[in-house]
């Protein structure tokens, strides 16, 4: 996070009252009695923020109070409410603009809730209280101590489960061969259509180690190292049958005979062998293009993000 984000967060959170915490970027605080939580959108665009609170009444957020809420600040771009938690988008901006539009919109949006009957609750038991916040195997939410425990159990029951999960060779074989045909006919869909595209090795990445996973019930590296093989080989068949197509349409046979027949044209050069080897290269290279990126992250492998913890202040802002 580079220098001009952090001193806009830094603003932000010095104006409307809020903490920092430096592993997450996640600006929180209980503000007028309520619990508030602030950051982006998307980790791609840390200026896009937006702000959730954990509020609940016997009545939800209706169509009319939601357009009088996003009129009574420019800086609201959307309003949603959803399992006891209203979310506030932020309108798009930069430096001394974004800090005062956040600003104006987080006041209007508490005074808002206070004018309005919305109480501060936990949004997973609905207990009235002032939540703290929390990142929940990075999901950033505000909850009781009792849900809080509750949570972090269960993510590291299901970092337990996950790593004692035993992997069937034979079953993912089996399920990245079926991955692999969905991709072998996107391969034959996108060349009828006149496309070699990356996208169909994507695809075929996709489908294969998915079909893998699904059935084979957890991908290591030997999962990842037989969906290479079995997409090498679909994908030639594949291209094959994208030529046997061809044959049966040219020459009115059967798609079978057809596929068939397809080395023995090439011996006898009514396929060009340099157009059919040359298609068959450029497939591979567009398969390599779309698939390959996707092959060396499932063999490296991405550990699930367990990290459960309540989030806490700091001003050292180089930790993150």
């Amino acid at each position: 996070m580079n220098k001009r984000i952090l001193n806009t967060y830094q603003q932000i959170r010095e104006r409307a009252g809020l903490s920092f915490d430096t592993k997450s970027g996640v600006m929180y605080g209980t503000l007028n009695g309520y619990s508030v939580l602030v950051y982006p959108q998307s980790s791609q665009y840390p200026l896009m923020l937006q702000a959730k609170i954990a509020v609940h009444r016997a009545v939800p957020l209706e169509k009319e109070e939601i357009k009088q809420l996003k009129s009574a600040s420019k800086g609201i771009q959307n309003v949603s409410y959803d399992s006891s938690i209203v979310t506030i988008s932020f309108s798009n901006g930069s430096g001394e603009k974004l800090v005062q539009k956040i600003e104006s919109a987080l006041t209007e949006t508490l005074s808002f809730l206070s004018q309005n009957g919305f109480v501060s609750c936990c949004p997973t038991c609905g207990k009235n209280c002032v939540p703290q916040a929390a990142s929940i195997a990075g999901n950033y939410i505000s909850v009781c101590d009792d849900c809080f425990t509750s949570m972090m159990q269960n993510v590291q029951l299901a970092a337990e489960q996950e790593k004692n999960k035993k992997e069937n060779v034979l079953a993912g074989i089996v399920g990245a061969f079926l991955g692999s045909v969905l991709g072998g006919a996107a391969i034959v869909l996108f060349s009828q259509f006149g496309y070699v595209a990356a996208l169909s090795g994507l695809i075929m990445a996709i489908c294969t180690i998915k079909g893998y996973e699904m059935l084979g019930g957890k991908l290591t590296k030997k999962g990842v190292l037989f969906s290479f093989l079995i997409m090498v080989v679909m994908a030639y068949f594949a291209d094959r049958l994208d030529w046997a197509l061809i044959v049966a349409k040219e020459l009115e046979e059967d798609l079978f005979l057809s596929y068939q027949a397809v080395p023995a044209l090439i011996q006898h050069q009514i396929i060009d062998p340099t157009n059919y080897y040359g298609s068959l290269i450029l497939m591979y290279f567009f398969l390599g293009i779309g698939a390959i990126p996707t092959l060396i992250g499932a063999f490296l492998g991405t550990k699930p993000n367990t990290d459960t913890y309540r989030l806490q202040d700091s001003n050292t802002y180089s930790e993150i």
